[in-house]
């Protein structure tokens, strides 16, 4: 049975899920990347070292070692008349 080691392809489907239960991102293809080459954020990679093909896995990644803790700073609203299709988009959905 192929496990996820370096130089591996993994393949896998994402539900990324909050402390309040809700989803907000959920792959609609399989993802996937070449293991131990900084092609995912270290977290995700360290979650599924050793994992075996088929197995369904469960993981918690800290912020620190995924995509960071929110910075207020960083967030820029745009008007909507700056153009762009148009959407139904609401605070807290990923579509």
């Amino acid at each position: 049975m192929t496990k996820a080691s370096r130089g591996a392809v993994v393949t896998f489907n994402q539900t990324v899920e909050d402390d309040d239960g809700h989803v907000p991102e959920a792959s609609k293809v399989p993802i996937s990347y070449l293991h131990g080459h900084g092609e995912m954020f270290s977290g995700l990679e360290k979650a599924l070292e050793g994992a075996k093909s088929g197995e369904r896995e469960e993981v918690v990644i800290p912020p620190a070692e995924g995509y960071g803790e929110r910075d207020e700073n960083g967030v820029v609203l745009l008007p909507s008349s700056r153009g762009g299709a148009p959407c139904n988009a609401r605070p807290g959905t990923v579509d």
